[in-house]
């Protein structure tokens, strides 16, 4: 890099002088930015083909609006679709449990009824 500086008095300075490491390093960073965009380039024109091209990677389109209302007339009294499964799972284990649960409040019951009687 060479540089040249004139004073007022027409007298000039060259300064023919590397900055050593700086110089390098700023060529390292500019090669660094040179492959990463040319890298990304390639990797995005890649995957446009790929959307353009290829049957596999193609998007559909959906008409979110009608599957909203298809998903609202399948799901129970406008619950999501995990509350309802959620229901179903707590009514097997009800079923299933239901002798146990009963004494439980059963029990529960006869505790509180011995409490209210308590002066």
């Amino acid at each position: 890099m060479i540089i040249e500086l004139v004073n007022g008095n027409g007298v000039s300075t060259v300064h023919d002088s590397d900055s050593g490491y700086l110089a390098g390093f700023s060529c390292y960073l500019a090669a660094l930015v040179i492959f990463r965009v040319t890298f990304a380039t390639i990797y995005i024109l890649k995957w446009k083909c790929r959307y353009n091209c290829s049957s596999k990677y193609k998007i559909s389109k959906v008409n979110l609006t009608q599957e909203f209302k298809d998903i609202k007339k399948k799901s129970a009294d406008g619950e999501s679709t995990d509350d309802e499964v959620m229901n179903q799972e707590l009514e097997k284990v009800y079923e299933q449990n239901k002798d146990a649960i009963s004494r439980k409040m059963d029990e529960s019951r006869v505790i509180g009824s011995e409490y209210s009687r308590r002066p």
